[in-house]
């Protein structure tokens, strides 16, 4: 191994749902991250010609450092090998097949080699209220919502305001995990499934601003020289539907690692070494003011 570790995310949801066309625009668009995808069909990537530099029976080679590996052989020799070879790439991601579970895969995030990313699950906003009611797929529905921690509502363009807002009381009633929705073209992918802050593992740079796009906004709130339980419980309250926050914080205690992933927070030390930056929050729109609120309790309890 070599002692390098990058981030796991895991993208899961029941057939239909666009999971590949995610990995797709992952693939295609990756601002410089190198990833390495597993997918169960690797027919089903569709790269850019111009990017493909190799293929073969079990794996596609992208001139853009990425890579694309099959499951075909099963998951666990896939990750051993991946393992071994972490200074090839700076995060895994693993597709799902529509029947699959995200959490029992997610746990591969603690093994060796890797440190836990984001557990996505897609549901399509024309469908997952008549999937989770379907005495044959209902339950599995329901259990890889249950293990996401952000929850992301694609095909939205094919209901109206009525019938999304329907499909997310129904997601809902699954999970408390933030549930992120619009376009698939406009939401922050690069944000939401980015790799972790330096001392993590990957070893790229936090900027302390994230573009505003359609849909969703960003914060960056300077927390240093705050104890960091201070820095816990305030994260512990923020708004329910913050997709992500992350940043390598000046603590009194010295410099932490900070990652929320919809509603998981994940904080660790860092080298003393280790750059600080403002944590960078991430969230849509319409939770602007809640989020603006909960960061003027922050400033004025300081």
């Amino acid at each position: 191994m070599t002692g390098r570790r990058v981030p796991l995310t895991v993208i899961g949801g029941y057939l239909g749902v666009g999971k590949t066309t995610l990995v797709n625009r992952l693939l295609s668009a990756t601002n410089g991250t190198r990833y390495a995808v597993l997918v169960n069909d690797l027919g089903a990537v569709n790269v850019d010609a111009e990017l493909l530099e190799s293929t073969g029976a079990d794996r596609i080679v992208l001139s853009n450092g990425c890579l694309c590996c099959s499951l075909a052989d099963g998951l666990t020799e896939v990750m051993f090998d991946l393992a071994d070879r972490t200074d090839e790439f700076d995060h895994v991601v693993i597709e799902l097949s529509g029947v699959g579970l995200p959490g029992p895969v997610a746990r591969w995030g603690r093994a060796p080699g890797f440190v836990p990313g984001t557990t996505l699950v897609l549901a399509a906003a024309d469908s997952v209220v008549d999937r989770l009611a379907d005495p044959l797929v209902g339950d599995t529905v329901r259990r890889q919502l249950a293990d996401a921690d952000l929850v992301v509502l694609t095909r939205t363009d094919l209901v109206d305001t009525a019938g999304a807002a329907v499909a997310r009381a129904a997601i809902a009633t699954t999970t408390d995990a933030p549930i992120a929705a619009g376009p698939s073209a406009e939401l922050p992918w690069s944000a939401i499934v980015e790799a972790a802050p330096p001392g993590v593992g990957a070893g790229s740079e936090v900027s302390d601003h994230v573009p505003a796009g359609p849909g969703f906004t960003t914060r960056a709130i300077d927390v240093s020289g705050a104890g960091i339980d201070d820095v816990r419980a305030w994260l512990e309250v923020r708004p329910a539907d913050v997709w992500r926050a992350k940043g390598v914080v000046g603590a009194a205690e010295g410099p932490h690692i900070v990652q929320v992933v919809g509603r998981r927070i994940e904080i660790s030390t860092a080298p003393e070494s280790a750059a600080t930056t403002p944590l960078v929050v991430i969230a849509p729109d319409e939770v602007g003011d809640a989020l603006d609120q909960w960061i003027d309790r922050w400033t004025a309890g300081r």
